[in-house]
């Protein structure tokens, strides 16, 4: 047998016999709590039978340490979608507010780990969504902002209809107002156009503003607002891009017009300018040598981070030309 062979056999079986200390250390009463959460942090997934059955005692101990409990059910959140059974008391566990937080996240993350893999799953399907629609309204906001972006991205109309409620009537908000408009972006309706359009003209905060600029790329109706809003240099340099962006996604032709004259005109932030010039660059059937033209006149006039933003740009249009 090599050295190296023989030194590689030797580090393995350290590491498992380091491995076992830790299981062991793990499930050792006498030691500390945080002892023992250190040594589930340190191994890995559990799935022989003799210490996935400890692990499923220690998760159902009433009397153990919620965190204890909750790094347990970590560990073998993998073997709990072969059993059905299993996976409905975890789902129940999910919604139990008499259980410590941090077990009914270790549920929530074992639920959603085995959502996209295990066989048996789909049987507890109804069930799992029922009890995510609960934790919408519960008061621990891991599990709360959890629920909502899970059912938002399946698209739920439940959650779709408060989250709308949200925004319309903010003291029936569920999150917060950014990520409500994000997650409504998930599967955006004809209908929430008039609200983002609304938030835009009166909005809680200037993230929500900017989310609700962004998903009105996709509304036709809202093409002068973009346009008004990009033109309008009392607005935030950033927002104005934002409103480009969307802008050249329904109106390519009229972000042409638009950009050119802000990228021209001798007032316009610098930064702005070399912003918009990027997003020419990156669009389908860019003139590159046209970008570059107007690049070398923003450079000349540009100082400090417009400055430095348009030499990485002069850098990326001679890379691309050279390729």
């Amino acid at each position: 047998m090599s050295d190296y062979k023989k030194r590689a056999l030797e580090a393995l079986d350290a590491a498992e016999k380091e491995g076992g200390k830790q299981l062991e250390a793990a499930f050792d009463a006498s030691k500390s709590v945080n002892k023992r959460l250190a040594a589930f942090k340190s191994i890995g997934s559990i799935s022989d039978e003799v210490h996935l059955a400890r692990a499923l005692d220690l998760v159902d101990d009433a009397k153990a340490d919620g965190r204890l409990r909750a790094a347990a059910l970590d560990k073998i959140s993998h073997q709990l979608g072969k059993d059905e059974a299993r996976l409905e008391k975890l789902t129940r566990m999910m919604t139990d507010k008499t259980l410590p937080d941090p077990l009914r996240e270790a549920a929530l993350r074992g639920l959603q780990a085995n959502s996209f893999s295990a066989p048996t799953f789909l049987a507890n399907r109804p069930a799992y969504m029922g009890a995510l629609r609960a934790l919408v309204d519960d008061d621990n906001k891991a599990l709360r902002e959890s629920a909502i972006e899970y059912l938002a991205m399946n698209k739920d109309e439940y959650v779709q209809r408060r989250l709308v409620e949200g925004l319309e009537h903010p003291k029936k908000k569920i999150t917060a107002s950014e990520l409500a408009v994000q997650y409504l972006a998930y599967d955006l309706h004809a209908d929430h156009f008039p609200i983002l359009r609304k938030l835009v003209q009166n909005p809680p905060n200037k993230k929500t503003r900017m989310e609700a600029l962004r998903n009105l790329a996709a509304d036709s109706d809202s093409k002068e607002l973009l346009a008004k809003t990009l033109a309008d240099k009392k607005e935030d340099p950033e927002v104005r891009h934002l409103c480009a962006v969307a802008l050249q996604r329904m109106d390519p032709k009229g972000f042409d017009v638009a950009s050119n004259r802000i990228v021209r005109a001798k007032g316009e932030n610098s930064e702005l300018k070399v912003a918009l010039l990027n997003t020419k660059l990156h669009a389908p059937g860019a003139e590159v040598a046209e970008v570059a033209a107007e690049l070398e006149k923003v450079t000349k006039m540009a100082k400090g981070r417009a400055l430095k933003s348009s030499r990485r740009l002069s850098t990326l249009i001679s890379e691309r030309t050279k390729s």
